[in-house]
């Protein structure tokens, strides 16, 4: 606990009297702060799309009582216009990194303790993530891809984990120093 003396009104007063003549100042940039935060949430919580576009500028109105919060909100709404002109009609592209962070985190999660050993075939679960899964779109993919073709774009695509190297490795050199292969 902090001792009364220190956090006493005059004390504060002596140590922090001179952010007085901030006060402008730091509410301009207050202002500015909640203006960005409004901005960036919705295009974290809605991504780039119509409906940003269009949700962007009424969101920052209530904000813009001065010129100087006018002119960020202007710059922020022309930004996010312009992101969101790159979409295609109709869709919608992530405004943040956040869904894909969360979607590795749910991969690692499934992979368990292989994940530490780089990516497994469970990569190809990845893509499930992002959508809606059914079961008529499970047996779809299954029956349009055989096993084999998986296998070849795993060798092809993923190659080794680093595990697997090892235990290659640990193998070979089983091999070399005992004369027999180890048992699987």
């Amino acid at each position: 606990m902090i001792p009364r003396s220190f956090s006493s009104d005059e004390r504060l007063q002596t140590k922090f009297a001179w952010l007085t003549e901030y006060r402008s100042d730091i509410q301009l940039w207050c202002s500015w702060l909640a203006i960005t935060d409004a901005s960036l949430d919705l295009v974290r919580r809605v991504g780039y799309c119509e409906a940003t576009r269009t949700a962007i500028g009424p969101l920052l109105e209530p904000h813009c009582d001065s010129d100087l919060k006018r002119t960020l909100a202007d710059e922020l709404v022309v930004r996010v216009e312009r992101e969101c002109s790159k979409v295609p009609s109709g869709s919608r592209m992530p405004g943040s990194t956040e869904i894909l962070e969360s979607s590795f985190c749910k991969l690692k999660s499934l992979e368990g303790s292989q994940s530490k050993s780089g990516f497994t075939s469970y990569i190809l679960v990845w893509a499930a993530l992002f959508g809606t899964t059914t079961m008529d779109t499970i047996k779809a993919a299954m029956v349009s891809t055989p096993t084999k073709l998986v296998h070849c774009w795993i060798g092809a695509n993923l190659g080794l984990t680093v595990q697997s190297k090892r235990t290659r490795l640990a193998r070979i050199l089983r091999t070399k120093t005992t004369g027999k292969p180890q048992e699987a």
